[in-house]
């Protein structure tokens, strides 16, 4: 495991498996002291479920995951998200982080099931490939709790294409 000092965050540290650190100890009325000893600090999840941790009392925040990707690999490109490959966003050890784009990133959440777009996952979509001139249309979506034209947007190839191309 690797630790490193955050840049434009003196004091504050972050090591590889995601856990962010400070350096900083609380010394009663005489304001804040340096100390020697890391301490974890605590992290919140926004809307989306990923981790952010805010520096100081009227300091700036980062999502925890972008950190760990600029402070052990460099800046992230333009254009380019930071994406989790196991799809868990609390799970910010570097060996899980890559740099990819949004669409990578939105075809991963589908993967993974964690898409707020979409109610299947991928095992879902594909018994429901295999129920195709099985049963009718309107009682598989009833069964998956979609609308036919979900269904419908499968059987066709216009959704969950990675999974609809022949041979998948």
């Amino acid at each position: 495991m690797a630790i490193s000092e955050i840049p434009d965050h003196p004091g504050y540290y972050v090591d590889s498996e995601g856990i962010v650190y400070s350096q900083w100890v609380n010394r009663g009325m005489h304001g804040l002291v340096r100390g020697s000893m890391l301490k974890p600090l605590k992290t919140s999840k926004n809307k989306s479920g990923h981790l952010h941790i805010r520096f100081g009392r009227n300091g700036s925040s980062d999502l925890v995951h972008r950190l760990v990707y600029r402070v052990f690999v460099g800046e992230v490109p333009n254009g380019l998200n930071v994406c989790h490959k196991d799809g868990d966003p609390t799970n910010n050890a570097l060996s899980n982080l890559y740099a990819g784009t949004q669409s990578e990133n939105m075809k991963d959440t589908v993967k993974h099931g964690t898409c707020s777009f979409t109610k299947l996952t991928e095992d879902q979509v594909r018994e429901i490939l295999s129920l195709q001139n099985k049963m009718m249309i309107k009682d598989i979506a009833i069964r998956f709790g979609v609308n036919r034209h979900a269904i419908t947007n499968i059987y066709r190839g216009r959704t969950w294409t990675h999974l609809t191309k022949k041979g998948s």
